[in-house]
């Protein structure tokens, strides 16, 4: 897992953060492919954007940017050819529920804790733990959205 850090140990801007994560988590799979030889290696910068998520803030739109390429790489790291196939048409319906969850409780930095135990489980490569993390998720984004509805039909 790659530790750079924007301004600290990698350029400040977000290209060169990337650059940086990326060359370190390529060069850990070349030792880890020379210790082991066809061991299986993972690459994921699903890190990086939960802190691009928690710079956000309550910058609804850079918030919904980073949410949904995280989306994607989880849809990735599937490995669910199905789940790929859809990616589009799971990604509308992301951006249709950001539009909505993003607008109340306390801004979509809120949510930031629960995107973290589902990235911290699967880069622990924890399914069970995942799918329970995920669904704690949905049931938050449920919540969202019911409050929502609830507002419009008193409205």
């Amino acid at each position: 897992m790659s530790m750079a850090c924007g301004g600290l140990s990698s350029p400040a801007t977000a290209a060169g953060t990337v650059a940086v994560a990326d060359a370190e988590m390529v060069a850990a799979m070349v030792l880890i492919q020379l210790a082991h030889p066809g061991a299986p290696v993972y690459h994921s910068m699903m890190p990086s954007l939960m802190d691009r998520m928690t710079e956000a803030g309550d910058d609804r739109a850079a918030y919904t940017r980073a949410d949904l390429q995280l989306h994607a790489l989880i849809l990735e790291a599937s490995h669910n050819e199905l789940l790929a196939r859809m990616s589009g048409t799971l990604a509308d319906a992301l951006q249709a529920g950001r539009d909505v969850t993003t607008l109340i409780r306390f801004g979509p930095a809120s949510s930031v804790p629960l995107h973290a135990d589902v990235v911290g489980t699967i880069v622990e490569a924890e399914p069970q733990q995942a799918h329970q993390a995920m669904l704690g998720l949905f049931s938050y984004a449920t919540e969202d959205m019911e409050a929502v509805l609830d507002e419009d039909t008193r409205a």
